[in-house]
Parts: C-alpha cells; sequence; structure tokens
C-alpha cells in the first residue's frame, strides 16, 4: 500500500543501479568470453540490451533537488540537473544500441554511434563548465558523468574503427 500514490519509475529508482551493476558485470562477462566460449556474444547483446534500457528510464526518473527559498533557479540550474542530464541519459540509451549493433554485426551502428557521440560530447562539455564552476549540488553531476565519457570514449572509438571519423 505504500507504493500506491508513486509512479513506476518512482518505485523502480532503487533497483535501477542494482540492474545496471549486474548487465555490467554480465557484459564483462561476455567479454571476456568471447574467445573462449562460442555464444558468448548472447551474454554482450542482453547486457548492452538491458544497460540501454537502463539509461533510456534513468532519463526519466525525477531529480530530486533541495528546495532552496533563497537561491533562486533559473534556465542555469534547469538545464544543468533537469534538461542536460535526461539528453545524456538518452543519448546514453541510444549510443548503448549501436554498441550492440556494432558488436552484433548488424547494419546501422555507426549512425546510432553518430548521434549518440554527437550529442554526448558538447553535452558532456557544457556540464563538465558547470561541475567545474562548483555550482550547488554539482555533484549531483558524478555519476552522470562516470557513465556518459566512457560511453562517449567507447563511440568515438568504434567510428573510428568504422571508418568514420578519421585522424
Amino acid at each position: 500500500m505504500e507504493n500506491q500514490g508513486k509512479s513506476f519509475l518512482t518505485r523502480i529508482r532503487k533497483t535501477l543501479p542494482v540492474v545496471e551493476r549486474f548487465a555490467l558485470v554480465v557484459f564483462t562477462l561476455g567479454l571476456v568470453l568471447t574467445d573462449l566460449i562460442e555464444y558468448s556474444n548472447i551474454l554482450v547483446s542482453i547486457s548492452l540490451t538491458v544497460l540501454a534500457i537502463v539509461f533510456f528510464l534513468t532519463a526519466y526518473i525525477p531529480i530530486e533537488m533541495p528546495q532552496d527559498e533563497e537561491h533562486k533557479t533559473g534556465f542555469n540550474e534547469l538545464f544543468t540537473f533537469t534538461i542536460g542530464p535526461k539528453i545524456i541519459w538518452i543519448a546514453c540509451s541510444i549510443s548503448t544500441v549501436g554498441l550492440q549493433f556494432y558488436f552484433n554485426g548488424l547494419e546501422g551502428p555507426d549512425i546510432m554511434l553518430i548521434v549518440g557521440s554527437i550529442t554526448l560530447v558538447p553535452l558532456n562539455f557544457l556540464l563538465g563548465i558547470q561541475f567545474l564552476r562548483r555550482i550547488k549540488y554539482a555533484e549531483n553531476l558524478t555519476p552522470i558523468f562516470f557513465r556518459s565519457i566512457p560511453i562517449m570514449v567507447f563511440d568515438i572509438y568504434v567510428l573510428i574503427q568504422l571508418g568514420k571519423i578519421s585522424l
């Protein structure tokens, strides 16, 4: 009865990090076993699908920020703590699906990886500036950076491997 007034995403807020960690362990296990077991690519595929779903759902979880009566919130705070993180989570989801396509040898990973990296690079830069400015509650951006920056780097690496980016 205590969950009755809460949304689905609010109720699963605590389970998403656990599911994400489990998917990362399965993904790592799948990559390690790639040369040893014939069907380990199934582990990679399933874990990337779960990660994409977790990233997508995380974008829609309501952000809980303490309300400050004396500190007025404007567009800067709205972009830094609501719009930017939501777009980053969705871009991480798109990139993860692109990586899944890449690992499975399907058509079209380059388009998803380009969309993901074109979104992740400027938003990580803009939110990184806000983080370095030490704005209030900037520590709430740390989990976003821990996920989006490695995905962004991996996107760019795969795009270089596919010949879509030349250095």
